[in-house]
């Protein structure tokens, strides 16, 4: 008996004792994106010139946020919320709902909590609703299209910006090492910034810079620009990047470097790579490459601050090829800056991350890029506003022109002569999210066996045949201009 008791125990015990079961995880709505969310769609329902009111819920249509645009009526305030929890704890769009009762089922009327009125969408992450947003005030379609731009800006975010390499890279260099910085052939330079006054003007009635003469503030040098001149700056070897630097408190500084794609790293060859740029400044850091500071809606991180002590990662080149030149401009500074510390400005690290991947150019979010517009005759006022903003839509290409929107198939067409192709870029839902790119006609111009001989032998300029009956709609958009 004793033997068999023996054998027994443990297996009672198995029972006895409960096991140790893992809790799920589960993702939910921040604030921080319920708050994107609804600044993409407050953008949206601005250039829309609406009036409206953004409910953003989590998903169990508990409120997060809510935004009542100037002049919106009252009543839109219930009606935005039950739309936006009725997207949410149904899993799926209000409209879903109007619908099945246009189509003559009543019952839907009877159903808990649901707003059968067009206009909530679900945010979705991985295939769960995480929330919904709502939107109410303009017509049905309206408020639906503005609330899909506040939920798809989100998504993107969750998603990553379009095209930046997740997981280990195929090859690495180390800019910190003397090693990396000369396999790049690059040298290291340095100089601290300052804060200076300088002339701007007063914003006008419609908020431009157009009202009286004012003084403030920037920052010199302008160092991030391409071909900026730092041969006077100060030398650092790569292994002293964390040597602090600066006269601390509120202050700020560049560092800079000039890369060239080596021939290989390794046995890794980089030609048709993507190149990713990491780096971590005590405090914030923004990153120019080839004089560009791109920012796209809503973005934390990449180019721009991304916190506190946080790294900054970004694609700074694709279909690389070894030999090619890469500006990098680093602007570091001492945070927070409304209790500056007591420490001093470092770089923690620099590093090259090179990805094998697919060639050809890709959409990306619509990013702002720097525009500034030297003003020779005041006339150029009446071509080109005070603010000129202009943003990049893909990237990945070997050269582009010729510019030609189609109102009537709402897409532009280019050209890239060198890879004897045009190309098609359809809008995506709104300026936060990252458009549908495709080619449009290859080969677009020479297409002889003897091809290999011409540098660009593809369309350059692109236009329409007015008079063509498939014309109509179309416009030509002018090059310099775009």
């Amino acid at each position: 008996m004793k033997q068999h008791l023996r054998f027994l125990l443990p297996f009672l015990a198995a029972f006895a004792c409960p096991m140790q079961a893992e809790a799920p995880s589960k993702k939910i709505l921040t604030l921080d994106m319920a708050k994107q969310a609804a600044a993409a769609a407050e953008a949206e329902a601005n250039r829309r010139g609406s009036t409206v009111v953004i409910a953003v819920v989590d998903d169990g249509g508990h409120p997060l946020l809510l935004h009542r645009l100037d002049d919106t009526q009252v009543a839109s305030v219930e009606v935005g919320i039950g739309k936006t929890r009725t997207a949410a704890i149904f899993r799926r769009p209000s409209r879903e709902f109007e619908e099945q009762i246009r189509s003559g089922r009543i019952a839907a009327l009877a159903l808990p909590g649901a707003t059968p009125l067009q206009g909530g969408v679900p945010i979705f992450l991985d295939g769960k609703v995480i929330g919904a947003i709502g939107v109410s005030g303009n017509t049905p379609q309206e408020d639906e299209d503005i609330a899909k731009a506040g939920a798809a800006s989100v998504q993107a975010a969750l998603k990553g910006v379009a095209g930046l390499p997740t997981g280990p890279a195929n090859a690495t260099i180390d800019l910190a090492t003397d090693q990396g910085a000369q396999l790049v052939r690059g040298q290291w330079r340095y100089h601290d910034t300052h804060i200076v006054e300088t002339e701007f003007r007063a914003p006008d009635e419609e908020g431009q810079p157009t009202g009286a003469p004012v003084r403030t503030y920037e920052l010199a040098p302008h160092a991030g620009a391409a071909g900026f001149d730092d041969s006077s700056w100060s030398q650092i070897p790569p292994t002293s990047l964390e040597q602090r630097r600066g006269n601390g408190r509120l202050s700020f500084a560049w560092y800079r470097i000039n890369l060239t794609i080596p021939q290989a790293i390794g046995d890794f060859d980089p030609a048709g790579s993507t190149i990713v740029f990491e780096t971590s400044v005590d405090d914030y850091a923004e990153i120019w490459v080839d004089g560009e500071l791109t920012r796209a809606f809503g973005q934390t991180g990449g180019s721009v601050v991304s916190g506190w002590n946080a790294g900054n990662r970004l694609v700074i080149a694709r279909n690389a090829k070894p030999g090619q030149k890469i500006q990098l401009a680093v602007f570091g500074g001492n945070g927070p800056l409304s209790n500056p510390p007591t420490n001093f400005i470092f770089m923690r690290y620099a590093k090259l991350g090179f990805y094998r991947a697919e060639p050809g150019p890709l959409a990306i979010q619509p990013a702002e890029v720097n525009v500034e517009v030297t003003r020779l005759d005041p006339a150029i006022d009446a071509i080109v506003p005070h603010n000129p903003k202009i943003f990049k839509l893909a990237e990945g290409f070997q050269f582009t022109e010729g510019p030609v929107w189609s109102r009537k198939d709402g897409h532009l067409l280019f050209s890239d002569p060198n890879a004897n192709t045009i190309y098609r870029y359809k809008p995506g839902a709104s300026i936060a999210v990252a458009g549908e790119l495709s080619v449009f006609r290859k080969p677009s111009g020479y297409a002889g066996s003897d091809i290999g001989e011409y540098g660009q032998p593809g369309s350059n300029g692109l236009t329409f045949d007015r008079a063509h009956p498939k014309a109509e709609g179309w416009k030509w958009i002018r090059p310099e201009i775009l």
